[in-house]
């Protein structure tokens, strides 16, 4: 959040650096670790800025470790529980429920990251799975490779790297978990302190249109 949005330039670790297109200090790692970011070459540049909307951000919870099977880890599944009523700490006492940060369920910012649901709803599957089987399978078992059809057709899905999604994982025992799609294509709960990649996300504001172009990678949209 406060890497990738505005209004955090008085953090002397991590504020605002994706957004100003800055280089400093962030977290990284276990007990506030802090290791060197530089995004003076892929931060946000000012054009693009002002295309940005601020949005309301859904930060809900499945409340419950339990998201494995076709009647709980589908991609509908996570819709409702990033929408949920359940924040990312459910947990009340023990060593891994003991940190004093609040938990929402809803934010309000310029740049998030995508839902679980959006990584299963990105697939178009593919001749030995088609989208609809794709979106009754557990998005935990995508990294079966009998299926590979819906990991390899999320244009989502990122092979050689696990990158993290907006939704935490909250357990009744743990609340430093969160949600992230591995390289396995499979989505699942990790520690938070580890690093992974992130996809920025953002919402264009209502009059931004395309200029030009038709989507394909040798003729991408211009937006204006």
């Amino acid at each position: 959040m406060k890497i990738l949005n505005p209004g955090y330039e008085s953090e002397t670790i991590g504020g605002s650096l994706y957004w100003n297109n800055q280089s400093g200090k962030c977290y990284h790692g276990q007990f506030n670790m802090t290791t060197t970011c530089d995004f003076t070459s892929t931060g946000l540049k000012d054009k693009l800025k002002s295309l940005i909307g601020a949005a309301v951000w859904n930060t809900g919870s499945q409340g419950k470790n339990d998201y494995g099977s076709v009647s709980n880890g589908l991609a509908k599944h996570f819709y409702t529980y990033e929408r949920s009523s359940n924040n990312g700490k459910i947990c009340s006492s023990g060593n891994y429920c003991t940190d004093k940060i609040k938990r929402t369920t809803k934010w309000t910012g310029k740049v998030g990251l995508m839902y679980p649901s959006d990584y299963g709803y990105a697939t178009s599957g593919g001749s030995t799975t088609d989208r609809e089987a794709c979106l009754n399978t557990a998005l935990v078992n995508w990294r079966d490779s009998d299926i590979s059809d819906c990991k390899n057709n999320s244009w989502l899905y990122m092979q050689n790297n696990a990158q993290w999604v907006l939704t935490p994982y909250a357990t009744s025992s743990i609340a430093f978990y969160t949600f992230k799609v591995g390289e396995d294509g499979s989505v699942h709960g990790e520690y938070a302190s580890y690093s992974h990649a992130v996809l920025p996300v953002v919402y264009l504001t209502s009059n931004v249109g395309v200029q030009s172009g038709d989507g394909s990678m040798g003729n991408p949209f211009i937006l204006g």
